[in-house]
């Protein structure tokens, strides 16, 4: 028994002896945790340099998403704006388009950081940390950084928040206030995004730590950075890509000349359908095969030029730019590639708003065009109003309806209606209308077309020789092309019965039958940017009635057959011939209004997007020349030993950070120019000023973090 109780007792000494233990370890355990924790810190604190401008991408990056999310999710911004375009979808949008891009940086970037840093996770394997908390380091640093930007990032999107709403409501012409947005919704989701990527990333991290070993941690890089001669195939790819990118740049700069020799409908789709498909495809596949032959054939050149190589320290730049290029060729052309991409977007969606506003200036010339027989009722509301608004240059259309029959080699045959207007009467209306050119015909069969087709059409009709037209009146009267110009003297779609107006002579005007005829006055009014309530309230006091006339006029044995008959649409539906309809009124202010709104939103997104691009893609590029900048350290301590001076050293690091930084720039610039030619030629009236504005802003970015890079640089290979 005393045995017995002898054991319960030992055993009782035992189990507390082990909980002791193991609160001991858990302690110890929780210290080592600290003592990382700290270390991670200080790790931080002492690399402070090469994380700077990573959390400053961070920091934009979640700023931008910040500041989309708590716009979307703005009851005031949104449904102020519902009417015209639902702003909230097309934030979100873009917010995929962030996360997936964020989490794209930060692989790269902690996979830079991870490569610079595979000697240290051997040395602290050799100093007796387990990989788990070697890991967890790199876990805690990672976080801490995360951290850091998300705090910032959020900080910043919220005092900028009221500029970025001010810069929306500006393109798109909202009539509200912009303020600063405080959403805690916006809050909770850029939380939980970024910190779900935030963790996803470290873990990473720690899978790394873990599947590294100690020997390749000291030696895994050495084979790669051994250069190869060039061969024959490095000569034949980089001439083949040099090839497919002047190829490419020519034929888009030259596209339509191409297009108007093609004489065979079926050769003309295929060619256009085609024909921008290899442009972009020779464009992307010369970049790749440029960045990884070309490149290396002109730096073998130079090699073979002793007065190039032997100044200075060209053979060590020159070695260097092989060696970088080889290891980094496909990133500098995916970001070449990437760059261009983002440059024609926001091209693009420049071009999407100057040409919104040109239809706008072909649909609506002025504030209102009217049916002549509704403008006093009009007249009297304007007057009416509360808000003055003052009408201004008044002028009044005269229009005939006749049929036209044209024959053309490029556009084929056709039989229709069009609107059509003495020279005078034109003259007369084109003063206050900026766009509209004085015409003077100098033969009266003479005629200029006003069309709604872009510009490049009107160049085509214009050097068109085999056409033949002919108005259809009492007999056939063949008449003769003057010129053919843009439609900015009222919507003829709309307000006549074609996308075309004839101006003709005074006499051919006068012989013209007007039994069809109909007249419309316009005019514009003071202060129209705040006329939403008139707006309504002439929309509610005038219908808009519909004129309809169906044709059955045709030309045989060159004589005119066939009418022209009005009524309603319902009374027409029974006659056979083409039915043609025209509208009543037509107000600028609802569709200005609304090209602004769904264009203006694309711009502004496009335009962040490609900022937050421009600035982690020289971030990547930065990153990763610092993280081979700790491979060459020794190479250039050897060299200052050998007397080199640190001029000397800092120039050739200079030559080669140029070409790292800068050539991937002009190739971007070059496909983006090329790419938006394509659409100059088609509307050749639209506005670039954003493009170039964003070319200089990727210069100047690219220009800070090159003289950031090489400064740092410089003292990456300047420490003992």
């Amino acid at each position: 028994m005393e045995r017995f109780s002898l054991k319960l007792s030992e055993m009782g000494h035992a189990k507390s002896f082990l909980r002791k233990l193991l609160k001991c370890k858990r302690q110890l355990e929780e210290e080592s945790n600290m003592r990382l924790f700290d270390l991670a810190k200080k790790n931080i604190r002492s690399k402070s340099r090469a994380y700077i401008l990573y959390l400053a991408s961070m920091s934009f990056s979640v700023m931008v998403y910040y500041s989309f999310a708590a716009m979307s999710v703005d009851k005031h911004l949104v449904n102020k704006s519902i009417a015209d375009q639902r702003i909230g979808s097309a934030l979100k949008s873009s917010l995929i388009i962030i996360i997936l891009f964020i989490i794209v940086f930060m692989i790269t970037a902690n996979n830079f950081f991870m490569k610079q840093r595979r000697k240290e996770m051997g040395l602290y394997q050799i100093l007796g940390m387990r990989k788990l908390q070697i890991g967890l380091l790199f876990f805690f640093e990672n976080f801490v950084i995360g951290l850091a930007s998300l705090g910032i990032g959020l900080l910043m999107g919220i005092l900028f928040s009221k500029l970025f709403s001010m810069v929306l409501i500006k393109s798109m012409n909202l009539e509200i206030a912009g303020g600063i947005l405080f959403s805690p919704i916006a809050i909770l989701r850029t939380c939980l995004i970024f910190l779900t990527i935030l963790v996803l990333v470290s873990m990473k991290n720690v899978r790394t730590v873990y599947k590294n070993k100690l020997v390749g941690l000291f030696h895994g890089e050495k084979s790669k950075n051994r250069y190869k001669k060039i061969g024959f195939f490095t000569w034949f790819f980089g001439i083949l890509g040099v090839l497919l990118l002047i190829s490419g740049y020519l034929i888009a700069n030259n596209f339509f000349q191409l297009v108007f020799m093609i004489q065979d409908d079926n050769q003309a789709v295929f060619f256009m359908i085609g024909v921008p498909i290899y442009i972009l495809s020779a464009c992307v596949l010369g970049t790749y095969l440029f960045f990884h032959n070309f490149i290396r054939i002109i730096l073998e050149i130079f090699e073979n030029i002793s007065s190039i190589y032997y100044s200075n320290l060209a053979m060590i730049s020159i070695s260097n730019m092989k060696v970088h290029l080889r290891k980094n060729a496909t990133t500098l052309a995916t970001i070449a590639t990437l760059c261009g991409t983002a440059l024609t977007y926001i091209g693009t969606s420049a071009a999407a708003y100057s040409y919104g506003i040109t239809q706008v200036e072909m649909a609506a010339p002025t504030a209102y065009t009217v049916s002549s027989n509704l403008y006093p009722k009009v007249e009297k509301v304007i007057t009416g109003m509360e808000v003055a608004h003052d009408i201004e240059e008044v002028s009044t259309l005269k229009l005939k309806v006749a049929g036209v029959t044209v024959n053309s080699n490029i556009f084929g045959d056709s039989n229709s209606l069009v609107s059509v207007i003495s020279e005078s009467n034109y003259n007369q209306a084109k003063r206050g209308k900026k766009k509209l050119r004085t015409i003077h015909l100098k033969q009266w069969n003479h005629f200029v077309e006003l069309t709604n087709l872009p510009r490049a059409f009107t160049k085509i009709k214009n050097i068109s020789t085999d056409e033949t037209v002919q108005i259809m009146d009492q007999h056939p009267i063949e008449i003769k092309r003057s010129d053919t110009q843009q439609n900015f003297l009222f919507d003829s779609e709309f307000l006549g019965f074609s996308n075309s107006v004839f101006v003709v002579s005074d006499a051919l005007y006068t012989h013209l039958n007007g039994a069809n005829a109909f007249s419309l006055t316009q005019f514009n009014i003071t202060d129209e940017n705040h006329s939403r309530d008139l707006v309504k309230k002439i929309t509610d006091t005038i219908s808009n009635q519909q004129v309809s006339l169906v044709s059955t006029l045709q030309i045989k044995d060159k004589q005119v057959v066939g009418n022209i008959q009005s009524g309603t649409k319902n009374e027409l539906n029974t006659v056979k011939g083409t039915v043609y309809t025209r509208s009543s009124y037509r107000i600028r202010y609802p569709t200005l209004r609304s090209m602004q709104s769904s264009s203006g939103i694309l711009v502004y997104i496009s335009l962040f997007l490609g900022i937050v691009f421009m600035i982690a893609t020289a971030t990547i590029i930065m990153l990763k020349q610092l993280s081979e900048a700790e491979e060459e350290r020794e190479t250039y301590q050897v060299l200052r030993k050998l007397g080199v001076s640190n001029k000397i050293i800092k120039r050739s690091i200079s030559q080669q950070m140029l070409v790292i930084f800068f050539a991937p720039m002009v190739i971007a610039v070059l496909d983006a120019v090329f790419a938006l030619k394509l659409l100059t030629m088609l509307y050749p009236t639209i506005s670039y000023m954003l493009v170039y504005l964003s070319c200089g802003l990727l210069l100047v970015l690219y220009t800070l973090y090159y003289f950031v890079t090489v400064r740092m640089y410089v003292s990456i290979i300047e420490k003992n």
